[in-house]
């Protein structure tokens, strides 16, 4: 019989109006911003952005604080506006890839779990750039470090693969995400938008007066666990296979594909949901300057 080492919480309500909420605040503080910037600052430099993506959540193997699932990768491009020489307001989008596999945990539980999944997001974000050395340092630095905070708004889809097909899961109701009137299951759907808080850092290294390169890590503080769609509990199958056929039984609950477990059934703890997930990008920047930021770049070499 299979047990569970997963963490008990308890179930999540409908975030729906909380979310819409959060997404007003979200473009009211957008626009006070833009409307800022548009009046005190001027475009500084545009980039272009490369590197890999990854998680933490439910499938994050226990034995590593981030996902080592075998798809990752992210490409970023943005547009920077100066407020002063050494404060910007970075407007950013971006497209990342991410996995996740029970197949590489080390605890034997998770490992009978079986689950895994795929999610591809496409963000858009509004950052405050602040260039650390150039604020502190009173001479000239080729290499600087900025430290990055600011508001973002993704869209999210996790998928799964079962025979060689992807299926989308928050439409299957693994976890009997399914309205509440539909046989005692037991919460509508999670949100597919969602919020962030980005913050994160980076290095950068002034090539000349039109380039630099950079190296930089965001990481993503959400408000949702559902972006591997592991949270709490499992369902009623019997109950989720009548209301969603028998593709959302197998994702939903796939110890039973291993040798061995054929007769296995659910305890009940499928995830923690004492956790929200997050993700983060490790991406090298490559940054062109505009004549603003070439007046303050020759400003810096001669102070």
């Amino acid at each position: 019989m299979l047990t569970s080492s997963l963490s008990r919480g308890g179930v999540r309500r409908n975030v729906d109006i909380r979310t819409v909420n959060r997404l007003r605040t979200f473009f009211g503080i957008a626009i006070l911003v833009c409307g800022f910037s548009t009046t005190q600052a001027q475009l500084d430099e545009i980039s272009l952005s490369l590197g890999g993506a990854t998680y933490f959540g439910d499938l994050t193997p226990t034995t590593s604080i981030f996902s080592t699932g075998r798809e990752s990768y992210s490409v970023s491009a943005g547009a920077s506006y100066a407020l002063n020489d050494y404060l910007s307001l970075r407007g950013q989008i971006s497209l990342a890839k991410f996995s996740g596999d029970d197949q590489f945990q080390q605890d034997e539980n998770r490992r009978l779990r079986n689950l895994s999944f795929r999610n591809q997001l496409i963000e858009g974000a509004v950052l405050l750039d602040f260039n650390i050395t150039d604020a502190f340092s009173r001479t000239y630095q080729d290499l600087q470090i900025h430290a990055l905070l600011g508001l973002g708004v993704y869209r999210h889809n996790p998928q799964a693969q079962l025979d060689g097909t992807w299926y989308d899961l928050q439409p299957l109701g693994t976890e009997g995400q399914i309205p509440r009137d539909s046989l005692s299951l037991l919460r509508g759907p999670y949100n597919l938008v969602q919020m962030a808080v980005p913050l994160g850092f980076y290095l950068e290294y002034e090539i000349n007066r039109n380039f630099s390169i950079g190296l930089e890590y965001m990481h993503r503080i959400t408000f949702t666990d559902f972006i591997d769609d592991v949270s709490t509990r499992y369902p009623d199958l019997d109950a989720l296979e009548t209301r969603n056929g028998s593709i959302a039984r197998q994702l939903a609950f796939r110890t039973v594909e291993l040798e061995g477990m054929e007769d296995a059934t659910p305890l009940g703890i499928r995830g923690n949901s004492e956790e929200t997930d997050a993700f983060a990008t490790l991406q090298l920047r490559l940054i062109y300057k505009w004549s603003g930021s070439k007046v303050r770049y020759y400003n810096r070499r001669n102070r």
